[in-house]
This record gives structure tokens, C-alpha cells and sequence, in this order.
């Protein structure tokens, strides 16, 4: 990732400390897909886990749940470990995780492949490790045709977090913040787990980003997926924009995929 040390910057370190670490602050996205499917798992890794502020999250909604948290930021990892001693956090890549097959219930990853243009390598990394499902924010998505482009499509993280930054360059805290198309992103999903995906379910709407962000089009789609693993025709259920959740349906359809009223029956498909 481009300028990767910036996500060690100790203001944006002190940032994710005070960020969200109650059931209360998910995203609407967050909680319409998460809160179904946390009651089914009892382990958990979370990928470009910060500080590990969603370990709070988890024990809060379901404290039987064995929780991993991985970043590739050394400064958020030492932070994460200073405050939570007894959780199991490592540093490394989500596009080579050091876990076997199969390893976790779920594999959860936000505010982490908006930052990859090669998300479609950690997607299927976070699939691979994972036993049953991923919930996962993916890039901002558009309905128009379009190539990401880091010149014209970042995050200045300077801007996005201020105090304490005035020495820094602001071209040195430059980071991808990635566009992707509805269709290439569905269809890349079902083209890369074809046999192995049993459900999916998406939460999103039309936002405009943090003002540190510069991109050609907006607003955005901001969205939260899950994937159930297993075998197919896959159940889905999509609470999307009018135009992007016509076109995630034509690509569910062009697989035979079962039209479910909820996450839950999403779910319930799976365990059936």
C-alpha cells in the first residue's frame, strides 16, 4: 500500500483509540449485516483491526466469540497490545494471512479495502481463511464505468486527521481510496467463488466522503457484504440504491441465485 507508515502516525494512532468501540457507533450497513450473524460464530478475525476497537464491539454482542485481530500498521498494533494485553493481535498483510484454511467462523474487514486497489486478492484471502462467512466494506462503489486511478482517487490523511501533523508533508500521508463499478465488483464475486458461495447479502447508500478525499465522481455507495460460504444456487438480499441493487440482482440471476427477504433468511439458508 502507498505511504503504508502513515497509518503509524501517532495522530492517526490517537484517532482510532477514541473511535468507535460500542455496539451503538456501527454504521447503519454495519449492524443490518453483522447483528444477524454474530449470534452463529464463535470465533473471529479481524482484518486491519486498528487499535481493536472492534474487539469491544464483539464482547459486547457476543462474549463467547474468540476474537484475532491483524493489521499492517506497526504503530496501531503496538497500541493495540498496550491496551488489551490478553487479545491476540498480529502484524501482517491481509493479502497473505498466516492462517490455515478454514480457520475463523468469520473473517471481518472495514475501513480496510477502500484502501487496496488489490481488494479482489484480499477478498479471496479473508474467504479462504474464513469457515463460514466474511463481512467486509468494500470499495466505494459507483454505477458508472470506471479504472481506479491513485492521482485522481485518494485520502490525504494529513487532512483526515490534523493536530499534531503540521511538520508531516501532506503527499507523504497520500493513500488509495478506491472507486470500484457495481457490476465488476458483483460479478467479480461470483466469477471468483463460482461453487463456493452459498449466500450474500449487502447493506448500502449514497454518501459523500470525508473532505480529505479527492475522486472524480460522488456521491458514492457505501456498502457492507456478506459472503456464506458453502454450495450453491447462492440465497441473496440486497438493501442498496434502486440502480445499484438492480444491477447486483442481474448478476444473482444470471447464476440462478434463490431471491431471500432478509439477512436472516440468507442466513437460514445456509444452516437448512
Amino acid at each position: 500500500m502507498k505511504n503504508l507508515q502513515a497509518w503509524s502516525m501517532k495522530n492517526t494512532v490517537e484517532f482510532y483509540v477514541q473511535e468507535r468501540s460500542r455496539a451503538k457507533d456501527l454504521y447503519k450497513s454495519e449492524a443490518a449485516i453483522l447483528l444477524p450473524v454474530l449470534p452463529h460464530v464463535g470465533s473471529i478475525l479481524d482484518v486491519g483491526c486498528a487499535v481493536g476497537n472492534f474487539c469491544s464491539v464483539v464482547e459486547e454482542l457476543n462474549p463467547k466469540v474468540s476474537y484475532v485481530g491483524i493489521d499492517t500498521s506497526e504503530g496501531m498494533i503496538r497500541e493495540a497490545r498496550r491496551r488489551r494485553p490478553q487479545v491476540d493481535f498480529r502484524l501482517g498483510d491481509g493479502r497473505g494471512l498466516p492462517f490455515g484454511d478454514a480457520s475463523f467462523d468469520l473473517v471481518f474487514g472495514t475501513g480496510v479495502l477502500l484502501h487496496n486497489p488489490d481488494y479482489f486478492e484480499m477478498i479471496a484471502e479473508m474467504f479462504r481463511v474464513s469457515r463460514r462467512f466474511v463481512v467486509i466494506d468494500l470499495p466505494r462503489l459507483v454505477t458508472q464505468p470506471y479504472s481506479f486511478d491513485l492521482s485522481h482517487s485518494y485520502m490525504v490523511l494529513k487532512e483526515r486527521f490534523p493536530t499534531g501533523t503540521e511538520e508531516i508533508i501532506a503527499e507523504d500521508t497520500r493513500v488509495p481510496y478506491v472507486l470500484a463499478n457495481v457490476t465488476e465488483v458483483f460479478q467479480g464475486l461470483l466469477d471468483r467463488f463460482a461453487g463456493q458461495l452459498a449466500g450474500i447479502a449487502g447493506c448500502g447508500y449514497y454518501g459523500t466522503p470525508h473532505k480529505s478525499v479527492s475522486l472524480p465522481i460522488t456521491p458514492v455507495i457505501f456498502t457492507v457484504v456478506l459472503l456464506v460460504k458453502g454450495q450453491g444456487p447462492p440465497r441473496y438480499h440486497f438493501q442498496l440504491p434502486d440502480d445499484a441493487r438492480s444491477i447486483a440482482e442481474a448478476a444473482l440471476g444470471s447464476v440462478q441465485g434463490i431471491k431471500a427477504e432478509s439477512v436472516e433468511a440468507v442466513l437460514a439458508g445456509h444452516r437448512s
